[in-house]
């Protein structure tokens, strides 16, 4: 009778000590779940995050091909510019030399104005082919290119001063 009883009084021992684990393993079970589920809302704030990083940057790629558009068009109002440029230079005769030589000196900074307005250009198409590449571009990448796109307008806007330099010059030249 006594082993039966130390029996029974192990196996409630035992039982105890089961449902002490079951009920730690069920505890544990829905800490981890809880946690999953933090993450798994964490997750879907992240992709939302990205989804409206994706949608800044294509709106930023739409503006930068525009720009490019716009620097494309002045690049060859330039060309036509420097080409009217040289014409005029080769009707000059020796009393227009000087102005002959200031419209030279300006057409040398128009080239250099359209070559970095070529580079710069380069570099965009080459920033655009990395952004179809990477969507999920990071902040960084966003300043990088408003930088960029800040360049850009800057070059731009000496490019129409020169332009209207250039056209001041050769006004002057043609009356000369």
């Amino acid at each position: 009778v006594i082993q039966r009883q130390t029996l029974i009084q192990r196996w409630a021992l035992l039982l105890e000590v089961e449902a002490k684990r079951q009920n730690h393993m069920e505890e544990s079970l829905q800490e981890q779940e809880k946690v999953l589920t933090e993450q798994q809302e964490e997750s879907l704030a992240e992709k939302s995050h990205v989804d409206q990083g994706e949608k800044e940057l294509r709106k930023r790629v739409k503006m930068l091909e525009k720009e490019k558009e716009r620097m494309m068009q002045m690049a060859k109002e330039l060309q036509a510019t420097r080409d009217a440029v040289l014409e005029a230079e080769s009707e000059h005769t020796a009393a227009t030399e000087k102005a002959a030589d200031e419209l030279a000196h300006r057409e040398a900074k128009i080239l250099d104005q359209e070559n970095d307005l070529q580079r710069k250009l380069e570099k965009i198409s080459a920033n655009e082919a990395k952004l179809g590449q990477s969507e999920a571009a990071s902040a960084e990448e966003q300043k990088r290119l408003t930088d960029q796109e800040d360049q850009l307008k800057e070059a731009q806007r000496q490019c129409k001063h020169l332009q209207a330099e250039l056209e001041e010059r050769e006004a002057k030249t043609l009356k000369a």
